[in-house]
């Protein structure tokens, strides 16, 4: 599960930092969110992760269109995708180990390539890994 911040000014019904800069007056609605977040994810027995801003070339490419993804080299790109890096980060550091199911968030900034410009946005969401109950595997 993951979704964009979007934050809104309600006076001037704009986006406050989407895709770009959080200006110093949406940072009190941001920090508010995040702080939020932080705590609910805690009280659920979630703990946070923050993968790698660099994954190999691959990492996303099921879940988003390769002309998408931002490659910096024949092997690495920016990271695109949280479910597949925090997989990716589950099967390397071998969470398969840890008491299951994993239960792990995140609050992590995200690129994509539109064109020509590379956009950036922070993404957040959780996942529970391990799980073979499917009521649970479905939340």
């Amino acid at each position: 599960m993951s979704e964009n911040i979007r934050l809104i000014d309600s006076e001037n019904e704009k986006t406050l930092g989407v895709s770009g800069d959080v200006l110093p007056s949406a940072h009190k609605y941001a920090t508010f969110f995040k702080k939020y977040l932080r705590k609910r994810m805690r009280q659920s027995g979630f703990r946070r992760i923050t993968t790698s801003g660099i994954e190999p070339v691959g990492i996303g490419e099921s879940v988003l269109n390769k002309e998408n993804i931002c490659t910096i080299s024949k092997t690495q790109a920016l990271r695109s995708c949280s479910p597949t890096s925090i997989m990716r980060s589950y099967l390397e550091n071998d969470m398969k180990e840890w008491v299951q199911p994993v239960q792990l968030y995140h609050l992590q900034e995200m690129f994509r390539k539109e064109g020509d410009m590379i956009s950036s946005y922070y993404e957040y969401g959780f996942e529970i890994i391990g799980q073979k109950d499917p009521v649970i595997a479905a939340e």
